[in-house]
């Protein structure tokens, strides 16, 4: 009972309160291939083919869905607990619902009970009662385990057990524990190395990776052979989450999902996690960082360098960040905490989605709002905006500097009304410049078709050249006011970034005051022909404007500094030739 001790009246609480919404919520996506795939696997149908709904039990009305992309563990799983399901009776599908959610639910509150033996034998037994306490009532948690239905907590769970059994000098338990990880879900994979790099396994390094290795690969083999699915479809959906060719999720470069990059540039970079973990392997095995540590390092230098970063996989360095809770873990685990439920919430429509089980309108409003609405462009700037922050709170934590985000705060809390209004009247004459310019000069054009279609220069309308020449004039105008602000380089380089930030904002608000003059709605989805081929909305547009002007204020250190980055390195490189 020691594993309880204190914490019995948070655990029985959590547990009712996870086990309330389990039978009722569930992802649209998710949680529905978990649905059909427990009962796809009665007639041996392969996990890695194309699911059709079950009638009487799905919920989400897709005809069909692609399957999982991880070892068969989870399926193997679903279809025990669809059999129970059936000896039940089948009553109804919440009562499917609510069985399939308990491997989920039950690790979940399981890592809570983890989190206090990981902490306790480092003295403080108060503190890590409280820590799985915190975890026990952790909306977050309860959100991705007993809402969402993600395999997520089942996954942290093992790979917990395995730093715990690790610590406790029980490494062969701690590889069992591991191989199952990877076994229900690819990821934990990349804690393999930081296990190995710990001194304690000096002269058992093959036999921990023999055993964490063997469990995932005989246990995919085994049922693939048993059942005969073959491995081509398992390869595919290996392969793909190897080298991700989507952009989404909290990941820095969820912008390009809104562009068509090169293919080359996205295998690049979705394959881009595989050199930056190994660089991560090279500096945690040089620092020599405890096993913990190195685990949550690893797992962020894995998540900032994806193009695909799912919300829930967030789990994983907020129970770190606890774990190696002392300096500055506390506020890091806050930060990422706020942003990645921000995230959350905003990306699943303020949790509205999860409902799609009880509720066909949850799942139509869902695809309203995500789609269609007015918000859909509002909602993806603020996932971009939130991406941002998670990366650079991400990178705070892997370089040791102090909390991104709660640094940003502490600056914003220190701007006065007499700081901002000078950058306020700029944008203020800006804006009203540029909207006049543009009823004016759009009021003197006869003919639209020769404006937008025309080949003038460089393949460019003369629409096109238009909306260049505005760029090039205002932002001469930022340099002129630079010139005479008479601040050193530095200085001057942080001024130009705030008024082409302010530029940026302004183009956006010139189209709304161009509106209004026109007696047009304000935020339309009449489409701009901004330059060559680009061609987007003008509540896109005006959306996103204004996102990459408070980005660029945010940033304005950061990019400061990287700008004033290239003439050191150009000058160190003309005085390493000469």
């Amino acid at each position: 009972m020691t594993w309880v001790k204190g914490l019995a009246k948070p655990l029985v609480i959590g547990l009712l309160i996870r086990e309330f919404l389990a039978p009722f919520t569930g992802h649209p996506w998710d949680f529905e291939i978990w649905v059909r795939l427990g009962v796809l696997l009665q007639s041996g149908t392969n996990p890695y083919s194309l699911l059709p709904s079950v009638s009487g039990l799905s919920f989400a009305p897709y005809a069909s869905m692609t399957s999982i992309s991880y070892p068969p563990l989870p399926a193997l799983i679903f279809a025990v607990i669809y059999r129970l399901y059936t000896v039940l009776g089948s009553v109804s599908p919440f009562l499917y619902y609510f069985l399939l959610k308990q491997p989920m639910v039950l690790s979940d509150a399981l890592v809570a009970l983890l989190l206090f033996r990981l902490l306790a034998p480092r003295g403080d037994e108060d503190r890590a009662r409280k820590i799985a306490s915190l975890w026990l009532y952790f909306p977050f948690a309860v959100i991705v385990s007993a809402m969402w239905g993600a395999l997520d907590p089942i996954a942290l769970l093992l790979t917990l057990a395995a730093l715990y059994s690790f610590e406790s000098n029980r490494t062969n338990l701690s590889a069992v524990f591991l191989g199952f990880a990877v076994f229900m879900k690819l990821m934990p994979v990349i804690f393999l190395p930081v296990f190995l790099i710990d001194r304690k396994l000096t002269l058992n390094r093959i036999p921990f990776v023999a055993t964490t290795i063997a469990i995932p690969a005989l246990g995919t083999a085994i049922p693939t052979l048993v059942f005969g699915w073959g491995f081509f479809n398992f390869y595919n959906a290996v392969s793909y989450q190897a080298a991700l060719p989507a952009f989404g999720g909290m990941s820095i470069f969820f912008p390009l999902a809104f562009t068509t990059p090169p293919d080359l540039l996205t295998f690049a970079l979705g394959s881009l996690w595989l050199p930056a973990l190994l660089l991560g392997y090279v500096f945690l095995w040089n620092k020599k960082f405890g096993l913990a540590e190195g685990l949550l390092l690893t797992v962020l230098i894995f998540s900032v360098s994806r193009t695909a970063v799912p919300e829930q996989w967030a789990v994983y360095p907020m129970a770190l960040l606890l774990v190696t809770l002392g300096g500055e873990a506390w506020r890091h685990f806050v930060a990422i905490t706020g942003i990645a439920s921000a995230f959350l919430v905003t990306n699943n429509a303020l949790l509205v989605r999860f409902f799609s089980p009880s509720s066909l309108a949850a799942f139509n409003w869902d695809q309203y709002v995500d789609n269609a609405s007015a918000f859909s462009d509002f909602r993806y700037a603020l996932l971009v905006a939130f991406s941002t922050l998670f990366f650079a709170e991400g990178i705070s934590v892997i370089t040791g500097k102090k909390s991104f985000l709660f640094a940003k705060l502490k600056v914003i809390s220190a701007v006065s009304a007499r700081g901002v209004l000078p950058s306020l009247v700029y944008l203020g004459i800006v804006s009203a410049t540029g909207g006049l310019l543009d009823f004016t000069v759009t009021k003197m054009i006869t003919d639209w078709k020769l404006a937008i279609e025309s080949h003038v220069f460089l393949g460019l309308s003369w629409l096109s050249l238009y909306h260049i020449m505005l760029v090039v004039v205002f932002e001469s105008v930022a340099f002129i006011v630079v010139s005479f602000s008479w601040k050193n380089f530095s200085q001057s380089v942080g001024l130009l970034i705030l008024l082409t930030s302010l530029n940026v904002a302004a183009s956006g608000l010139a189209l709304v005051i161009f509106n209004l003059l026109d007696g047009a709605p304000i935020l339309a989805t009449t489409p701009i022909y901004l330059a060559g081929s680009l061609v987007v909305s003008e509540r896109f547009f005006l959306t996103f404007v204004l996102l990459t002007c408070g980005l660029g204020i945010l940033y304005l250190a950061e990019i400061r500094w990287s700008v004033l980055l290239v003439p050191k390195a150009l000058r160190r490189a003309f005085q390493a030739v000469r």
